[in-house]
């Protein structure tokens, strides 16, 4: 006997097999590979990728990647795996990028390189009502390697700064790195700021942004003790504050020694050493600093205050 089919049983059972093969469980994710830059120059960004395969080798696509960084403040990234190197890192620490889908996990290294720096606030007893620029720069070449050669760095910032004229800052050999104190002409305004150094021929640039309402207040209660030949500095700075760094004078103006030390804010007590005092008058100024100068990588803004205590007299 033979059995015929009819058309309309060949279209159900058609639509059951279409039924079966629409509820197959999709492969899932077997491992991750990341690819991309390892060395980032600082302002710049990058584009990592994600390449996912199941268990038999074949490439995923429309799965959700999930991108973390280990240090944010080094290189960041994004959703899509777009990384932007911050910072430099003096240590040549890496951060990790890490990729993540379906359980599974890939990282890739990233260091950064190039001209880094920051502006802030500058604050100063002396001229009270006035907030002056700040500013702390580095540099690294892409091998990690620092400037050849004391370096001029331009920084050039809102119409309202410096009259519309750049301001140097100054990368030394000694340490690839420098600080800036603007003078009093050196207001600062909130917006953005470029700075550039050509180093090597290459011209570097950074790209930062500066706050003016971000500012340290003054040491409350500074007092200066003379004892034959060291000077005690006491007071009170701001909760944000990382360091002091006392100076002592002879009044006038010469200067006679300073001392630096790493507080976590809140009342401090160091000590400042020199050969025998002479008679005269002293006083001395305390910079409150919201850093220490040995991290390792640079905030996104600096701030400053300068506090004078009253006058000494050594007999």
């Amino acid at each position: 006997m033979h059995w015929k089919l009819a058309p309309a049983l060949f279209l159900v059972l058609g639509g059951l097999l279409a039924a079966c093969n629409s509820n197959a469980v999709p492969p899932s994710v077997a491992t991750v590979t990341v690819g991309g830059t390892t060395n980032l120059e600082v302002g710049k960004s990058a584009n990592l990728t994600a390449l996912l395969r199941d268990s038999a080798g074949n490439t995923l696509s429309g799965r959700t990647v999930t991108w973390t960084s280990s240090n944010p403040n080094l290189i960041s990234v994004n959703s899509d795996g777009q990384i932007t190197a911050r910072h430099l890192s003096v240590s040549r620490a890496p951060a990790t990028i890490t990729a993540t889908s379906e359980g599974k996990i890939a990282t890739i290294n990233v260091t950064t390189y190039g001209l880094d720096v920051i502006g802030g606030t500058f604050v100063d007893d002396t001229t009270p009502g006035r907030v002056l620029y700040a500013g702390r720069t580095r540099f690294q070449d892409p091998a990690g390697q620092g400037v050849p050669q004391d370096t001029d760095v331009t920084v050039q910032g809102p119409a309202e700064f410096n009259g519309g004229q750049p301001l140097t800052m100054r990368l030394f050999s000694s340490i690839s790195a420098g600080n800036v104190l603007g003078g009093l002409s050196n207001t600062v305004v909130s917006g953005q700021y470029t700075a550039t150094a050509t180093i090597g021929g290459t011209v570097y640039t950074k790209t930062f942004t500066v706050d003016v309402t971000k500012t340290l207040s003054f040491i409350t209660n500074p007092s200066l003790t003379l004892n034959g030949t060291s000077a005690r500095l006491q007071g009170t700075a701001d909760v944000r504050a990382k360091s002091v760094q006392g100076e002592l004078y002879k009044v006038p103006t010469p200067f006679v020694s300073s001392t630096t030390a790493g507080i976590n804010g809140g009342a401090f007590d160091v000590t400042v050493t020199f050969a025998t005092l002479t008679s005269g008058t002293y006083k001395a100024g305390i910079y409150a600093r919201d850093f220490v100068s040995n991290d390792d990588i640079f905030a996104d803004q600096v701030a400053w205050s300068f506090t004078s205590t009253s006058d000494v007299t050594v007999p």
